[in-house]
């Protein structure tokens, strides 16, 4: 008996099968980011696992977005479920492990973040050509300046904003590890 698409659930199997490179990709760059940290030269180990921790988060995003808006399976509600909390127990276990390490690199996601929002409104507003009365795909010299420019000033500006949420947020780090400390003999 074939039921209608619209009775049918989509079960598990059907999601894994539908996004297994997504899921594949998701568990390589999650061993990765715990991998990478353990290279003999630190400061690079801690770069790579940190930038395989962003590129594992944006997976663990794109996967997510993918799980059916309506109730699908039971498993398949489990399994969205698990994911996730997998995926914020990573990044979590990153953070608290690595203090003294993302400290450095807090600037990196707020850079990225302040780069995409100003070129966005820029390309949205057409900004560069208003303010330089240029038309579009001239002044090649004075784009890259510019560029340049803005994106040392978003770069100051996220480590200056990065050392103003460090300290609160390793405040919170250091006292969520005392309790779990407390809880794990």
């Amino acid at each position: 008996m074939v039921q209608d698409s619209q009775d049918e659930k989509l079960t598990l199997s059907a999601f894994i099968d539908d996004n297994y490179r997504l899921l594949s990709a998701l568990g390589i760059f999650s061993a990765l980011t715990l991998f990478a940290s353990n290279f003999p030269l630190k400061a690079i180990g801690y770069a790579l696992s940190f930038l395989f921790l962003f590129a594992t988060v944006l997976i663990l995003l794109e996967v997510w977005e993918r799980f059916p808006s309506k109730m699908g399976a039971t498993r398949l509600f489990w399994f969205e479920n698990a994911l996730f909390l997998s995926g914020l127990v990573l990044v979590g276990y990153w953070f608290l492990e690595f203090r003294g390490v993302w400290q450095h690199l807090l600037f990196v996601p707020i850079a990225s973040v302040l780069m995409r929002l100003f070129s966005t409104i820029i390309k949205r507003f057409d900004l560069f050509n208003i303010l330089f009365r240029a038309e579009p795909g001239a002044r090649k010299t004075l784009r890259y300046i510019f560029g340049i420019a803005l994106w040392a000033v978003l770069i100051v500006a996220s480590v200056a904003i990065a050392n103003l949420l460090s300290g609160p947020i390793n405040a919170f780090l250091d006292e969520a590890r005392y309790y779990l400390d407390l809880a794990v003999p």
